[in-house]
Parts: C-alpha cells; structure tokens; sequence
C-alpha cells in the first residue's frame, strides 16, 4: 500500500472516529496500522542508511572508490576527500539519528554545535553548500540543514543557505 493511500485511508478512518461512526476496534485498528507504517518507515530510513555507510565506508578505505564519490567541485587531495567522506557519515548518522525520533532537534543542534567546532566539518559544510540548494524546503534533511547553517552562521565562516534566512 502506497503511504498515500494509506494516509487517506487513516484520516478517513479518524473522520468516521470523530464522527462516533467507527467501533472502538476500528479505531484500534486503524492506530495498530499507523504504527506499523510508521515502523515500516524506520526500518527502511535505517536500512538506506546502512547501505550508505556501508558504501561511505568502502570509499574512505579505497581511494579508487572515492573518486567516484568525489562531488566537492574541486581537486582536493586524496586524504582530504577520505576525511570528507568520513564527516559525511557522521553528520548523515545525526540526521538519520533525528528523523527516527532518536533525538530531539534540540539534541541534534547540540550535537551539531559541538561538530562544528572541528575545522574539517565547517570546510566540508562549506563544500557541500551547492548540495543543500536543490534540497526541497520541508524535507527533513533541509530542516537539518538550516539547524547547521544556524550553527555555522554564529560560527561566523558562512553566509546562510537555509531558505528561512535566505528570505529575510
């Protein structure tokens, strides 16, 4: 079932519910269906995650394979690109971390202040900035992404990509 049909059908479920027009068990079950959607989701969020790690991992121990993945937009030395592969598991765990309800975003802006501390993190944000333009502006990355433009703005190196700062 598509998670469009499936919301439709669950706010469909809780009209009849308000309405008095569902059994107590239908409402159950509608909540038990929820649930396991949104475990659905989890699970697939975590399992992306791995198999990005996983390949993240492979490029940082072979620098043939990290050419491949070398999307800074300049030459940067073969360490360096490691380095940058390695930050970029790191930053993607928090975010993963966050969007699984493992943090809070209070949580992560603390986690992220203190990663923005390390000088190869800020030159990698800054690297990456092109990235985050073309994220849509409520996914769950660019939300993640203005709490750490946040965070390099008081950090005083870069000028604000996210789109709330942009506009004002």
């Amino acid at each position: 079932m598509s998670a469009s049909r499936f919301l439709t059908g669950f706010s469909e479920g809780l009209a009849e519910a308000r309405r008095g027009r569902a059994s107590r068990g239908a409402v159950r079950h509608l909540a038990k269906e929820w649930w396991r959607h949104q475990d659905d989701h989890v699970t697939s969020l975590v399992s992306v995650h791995d198999m990005r790690l996983g390949l993240l991992g492979e490029a940082i121990n072979n620098p043939d394979l990290a050419a491949a993945l070398d999307v800074y937009g300049s030459a940067i030395p073969a360490a360096k690109r490691q380095l940058f592969l390695f930050v970029e598991a790191v930053y993607r765990t928090y975010l993963l971390e966050w969007r699984v309800g493992g943090m809070t975003l209070e949580e992560l802006y603390g986690n992220l202040r203190i990663f923005f501390r390390n000088p190869s993190f800020r030159e990698h944000w800054e690297a990456t900035r092109p990235h985050r333009a073309s994220l849509a502006r409520d996914s769950a990355e660019a939300c993640c992404g203005c709490v750490a433009d946040e965070l390099a703005v008081q950090s005083s190196f870069a000028q604000p990509l996210c789109h709330r700062h942009a506009e004002a």
